[in-house]
């Protein structure tokens, strides 16, 4: 059963495991009750190699394997919706250390033209953005450890 959607902001420390039956399920520690809560068990036996997850605007965030398009995508998780796949055309694949700053989601996420570089995904108008070519050309620079001081984003 998931949690209550009010009580979705009190959700942090989610993590992911596998039963033993292969299932992929997703932890969250519920601060209003001090609990463990269940927010998603995946069917069927599949193994989605589920990573980077993160709680922003009462909905979880997270990379997953798609199979069908043999790459990794951005997810998002809800109580009303469920798990959708936000993989859109143009963005970036292999997505990693994500982190909230300035109301939008960062990562390192990974393309072919750009290699691994900083993107951004705005949940608002669900659009993704390159915000910087650090290292020029496919190698990328694989920025990470992000962390915000006096509204500025440092890695």
């Amino acid at each position: 059963m998931y949690p209550s959607p009010n009580t979705w902001k009190n959700l942090s420390s989610c993590s992911v495991s596998s039963d033993s039956n292969d299932e992929t399920n997703i932890w969250c520690y519920d601060q209003a009750v001090n609990e463990l809560a269940l927010l998603v068990d995946f069917p069927d036996g599949d193994n989605y190699d589920l990573d980077n997850l993160i709680v922003y605007q009462s909905k979880l965030y997270f990379e997953a394997y798609d199979e069908e398009l043999s790459d990794y995508n951005l997810y998002v998780f809800d109580e009303v919706n469920g798990y959708t796949n936000l993989g859109l055309q143009g963005a970036p694949t292999d997505y990693s250390h994500l982190y909230i700053f300035d109301n939008k989601i960062v990562f390192n996420g990974y393309s072919d033209d750009f290699g691994s570089e900083l993107w951004s995904y705005d949940p608002e108008n669900h659009q993704y953005a390159l915000l910087a070519d650090i290292n020029v050309g496919e190698n990328g620079s694989s920025p990470s450890k992000f962390f915000a001081f006096k509204n500025k984003l440092y890695f």
